[in-house]
């Protein structure tokens, strides 16, 4: 089996690779993947410099598109867009961080401009899903449901080695999901929120002696506190668990899942989150869902968008044969 079709004119020096394009609300990655999962010539612009009209987006990131293309052996462009696409994968419907790129019909505009090459989209917590498949340590672990933890909640189900996807194109959006206090998990656990709760917390008589108090609070040093033992940074990471874990219950009755893979930036810190998150499972449902219960930290780490946006042109091309 061979993945890429080769193209007729290379240079012998150049391996072939994808283009990994990883699009946020503060930047635009990109990078080149090799189809051993080895990420070169990364390079990031900000997005908030191509937000004036969905034209100028498409047109910039086209204008990058072709660099790599001259540079590299590119066989496919794989682009990861935070929020709702269509079920055909070639429009947008909602990007809420990114709105002069709503419905409009992306992958068409972007082929426009890149002649002869696939070029594949998908929502980024997804691509992650599908990036730790094709690139990471979990490649041979079964389904599982990857959830996204970072300035936003996200989440990608991997079905039979597919991303399940739903009916109408945007399944597993657990993020928007309201816990029983009618707040969504989002709404809890993204990064601004944890910041804000944290600075909560401080203001109580349980947490004078906190480490954190009178510094300037982000998750990173959240969790410097947590390494240190803090007794406030603990809490909040464990109530990020338990709310995790109370939208676990939900997902597991619903469509049977026992592994679980955790990543984003808030995700690394697992090992804080975890024992809460198990804890709240265990005691909410039976020993036919906790006796294999698995869950795990995500691998790519901070190439996870790259990695996972490559994943989509692997994806595609997986069943070309020789």
């Amino acid at each position: 089996m061979r993945y890429l079709q080769r193209r007729d004119v290379q240079s012998p020096d150049k391996k072939n690779m994808i283009l990994g394009i990883d699009v946020g609300g503060t930047t635009v990655k990109f990078a080149g993947v090799t189809l051993e999962g080895k990420v070169i010539d990364k390079q990031a612009f900000d997005t908030h410099a191509w937000e004036d009209s969905a034209q100028l987006f498409v047109d910039k990131l086209s204008e990058i598109i072709l660099r790599y293309i001259a540079k590299h052996n590119i066989e496919g462009v794989g682009i990861g867009l935070p929020g709702l696409l269509s079920q055909d994968r070639q429009s947008t419907h909602v990007l809420a961080n990114i709105p002069i790129l709503n419905n409009q019909k992306f992958v068409p505009m972007v082929q426009e401009k890149i002649k002869g090459i696939p070029v594949q989209i998908e929502n980024d917590a997804k691509c992650a899903a599908l990036g730790e498949m094709y690139f990471g340590e979990n490649a041979n672990c079964g389904d599982y449901l990857f959830i996204s933890i970072g300035t936003g909640v996200g989440g990608g189900y991997v079905l039979n080695g597919k991303l399940f996807i739903g009916s109408s194109g945007n399944a597993t959006e657990i993020g928007h999901i309201p816990l029983k206090d009618g707040v969504t998990l989002e709404d809890h656990i993204g990064q601004e929120k944890i910041t804000a709760h944290t600075y909560d917390l401080l203001k109580t008589k349980k947490y004078k002696q906190s480490i954190l108090q009178g510094k300037e609070l982000d998750p990173k040093i959240i969790y410097n506190a947590a390494l240190s033992s803090d007794s406030c940074a603990l809490d909040v990471f464990a109530e990020v668990g338990e709310c995790i874990g109370e939208t676990m219950i939900g997902v597991m009755r619903f469509a049977d899942i026992h592994r679980f893979i955790l990543g984003g930036g808030v995700a690394g810190a697992f090992e804080f989150i975890a024992p809460a998150m198990e804890g709240y499972l265990k005691n909410h449902l039976d020993s036919y869902y906790t006796e294999d219960l698995d869950i795990r930290p995500a691998s790519l780490n901070a190439e996870a968008g790259i990695l996972g946006a490559a994943s989509l042109v692997m994806d595609k091309l997986k069943q070309v044969t020789a």
